[in-house]
């Protein structure tokens, strides 16, 4: 696998993959880069299927480049992981922060959908990272 090779190309895949997949991953109790159905987050969806360990969930994207720092194997996910932390960190936020209580804008987050969430959140982390936000396909799919 081919890691994107910038900030943009970075948001575009994962906002594209969240877009399409239409829901958080989620297990049991939390949040989750793969779970057994197929789905994965938006740190998740980055992450080569060979080089994906289930004992992996659980730890932040922070966490994650810590604890593969000095994995054989792991030097190219580690490389770009550690690289791009703070996007990553930003954007594993956005998918881990649905459907919890967002004080004051606890209500209009409550009426959202995920997709429309996504686009919300992803507008912001967008401006913040000077980047080209997020436009879903015409067909809504």
């Amino acid at each position: 696998m081919a890691y994107p090779e910038n900030d943009q190309e970075i948001y575009n895949t994962v906002m594209n993959h969240l877009w399409h997949q239409g829901k958080q991953a989620r297990d049991q109790k939390s949040c989750a880069y793969r779970t057994d159905d197929g789905l994965s987050c938006a740190v998740g969806c980055l992450i080569p299927d060979d080089l994906y360990k289930k004992y992996f969930e659980g730890l932040s994207v922070f966490s994650l480049v810590r604890y593969i720092s000095n994995m054989e194997g792991y030097e190219s996910l580690y490389s770009f992981l550690e690289k791009n932390n703070p996007l990553l960190q930003a954007l594993q936020a956005m998918h881990d922060g649905f459907g919890f209580s967002r004080a004051r804008y606890d209500v209009v987050y409550k009426m959202l959908s995920f997709r429309q969430y996504l686009i919300e959140q992803g507008r912001m982390i967008a401006k913040d990272y000077n980047l080209i936000p997020y436009e879903p396909p015409e067909d809504g799919e």
